[in-house]
């Protein structure tokens, strides 16, 4: 894939999630927007994930596998947004799985002048039911959506994987390696750096509860 087709990089951190990683790895590979690389992280996974991303790369030219020793969630996020081509960012967790149209709903919300972060909302699925997670379609300031993050902590604000980032956020942002709950340290940054939140009420995005 040459580079200027890149516009969105989907970034995979991967480790202990062979169970569920065909089955996220397809449901990127089945996305409607066409534009877009994946990129797949075995964090020094011990299973067969490895072998999993280097089957998907050989098989998918917008697919790219990179195997790094284990550094925890953050530090496989940062080495894939280091990685990523896009001019646009979206990261998912190897055990979730999205939608068919996740980017374009996400693309189509953030494609408009200011609007840095799309979100959408989402669905819990835990021992085969899904629960939906939904919010209101609105615009607003980053900053109002750093403050609402503060105020109310809904989780879908302070998630990762719910989201497209403009890449430029992550200029000068990373997420903390060694801390738990790494989101919490991260997102209400991204949120004061974006001149506009988009958010969408359409529950693209499938969080796998185990």
């Amino acid at each position: 894939m040459k580079k200027q087709d890149v516009q969105i990089s989907i970034i995979v951190p991967i480790y202990k999630v062979e169970k569920y990683l065909v089955r996220c790895v397809e449901s990127l590979i089945a996305q409607d927007f066409s534009s877009l690389e994946i990129i797949l992280i075995d964090d020094g996974s011990p299973d067969r994930c490895g072998e999993i991303c280097d089957n998907y790369a050989k098989k998918d030219a917008r697919i790219t596998a990179y195997h790094k020793p284990n550094g925890g969630l953050s530090d496989a996020r940062n080495f894939g947004i280091e990685k990523g081509r896009g001019e646009f960012v979206s990261l998912v967790d190897g055990d979730d799985y999205v939608a068919s149209d996740f980017i374009e709903l996400l693309v189509k919300a953030i494609d408009s002048d200011g609007v840095d972060i799309s979100v959408c909302s989402y669905q819990t699925v835990c021992g085969g039911c899904c629960f939906p997670y939904r919010i209101e379609s609105e615009t607003v300031s980053g900053v109002d959506a750093m403050k609402r993050l503060i105020a109310e902590q809904r989780l879908v604000d302070v998630v990762a994987w719910n989201k497209l980032y403009r890449k430029t956020l992550f200029d000068s942002i990373r997420y903390p390696v060694g801390k738990l709950h790494e989101d919490v340290f991260t997102t209400y940054r991204l949120f004061a750096d974006s001149q506009l939140v988009r958010y969408i009420d359409s529950p693209a995005y499938r969080y796998v509860q185990r």
